[in-house]
Parts: C-alpha cells; sequence; structure tokens
C-alpha cells in the first residue's frame, strides 16, 4: 500500500473505502490484483512496451537490492578479479534473478489474458 493513499483503499465495486478501521470478519478482504483484472480489461496490458519497461524495472530494482547495481566497468573490473568458480556463482546469480523475473512477468501476462503469441514473441525478444 503506498503511503500517498494513506487511510483509503480501493474495493472491487469500484469505491473507495476509508482504511482507518479495523476490518471486521464480515466485509471480506479486497486485494489488489481485483481492480487489475476486474470486469473491464484495460487497454494498457496489450502495450508490449510496458511490459517491457516492467521487466527493465523489476530486474534493476532486483539487482539493487541484492548488491549488483554497480556500473558496467565496475562489474567487469570486479568479474575480472574473481576466481573461475566465483566467476560460476555470480553468472549462476544473475541467471537465476533473470529466469526468475521473466517467470513472474509471464505469470502476470497470463493472468491479464495477453494473446499468447504477443506474450512468445516478448519472451523471446527478452531473452535475446
Amino acid at each position: 500500500k503506498s503511503s500517498l493513499s494513506t487511510g483509503i483503499r480501493y474495493h472491487a465495486s469500484g469505491t473507495l473505502i476509508p482504511a482507518s478501521t479495523t476490518p471486521s470478519p464480515d466485509s471480506g478482504r479486497t486485494y489488489l490484483y481485483e481492480g487489475m483484472i476486474g470486469k473491464e480489461r484495460s487497454p494498457l496490458w496489450d502495450q508490449m512496451q510496458y511490459w517491457e519497461d516492467v521487466f527493465l524495472d523489476s530486474v534493476a530494482q532486483e539487482r539493487d537490492m541484492v548488491g549488483m547495481d554497480q556500473g558496467p566497468r565496475e562489474m567487469m573490473d570486479r568479474y575480472h578479479t574473481l576466481s573461475d568458480s566465483e566467476r560460476k556463482r555470480l553468472e549462476h546469480e544473475e541467471d537465476r534473478l533473470l529466469a526468475t523475473m521473466l517467470y513472474n512477468l509471464v505469470a502476470f501476462m497470463v493472468m491479464v489474458n495477453v494473446r499468447k503469441e504477443e506474450i512468445k514473441k516478448k519472451v523471446r525478444r527478452l531473452l535475446g
């Protein structure tokens, strides 16, 4: 939940409800994805540039969080000072990060009913 939306929550019915009170078990829970995949499908999901931007931003954020946020020159200098086993480990970590992020991207694309052909094209582009 964003700090900008303090005190307000979005409900699946499209209404904003105050969040200052503790939700009762009778009121049920509201989840973010309900607004994303609601009755009216957003045309944003068909914009392939959106998905590429999501992927690249997510990878950059994950790299920052695990300490791989150095510039290309520093990364190459560091890479050349590593032993063979350390290089393999670093390559494996990078591959695992990219594979996980790509898997999650495809899962979201499937969830919002992006056409299968478009998903294939985007995955091939991101893998290339």
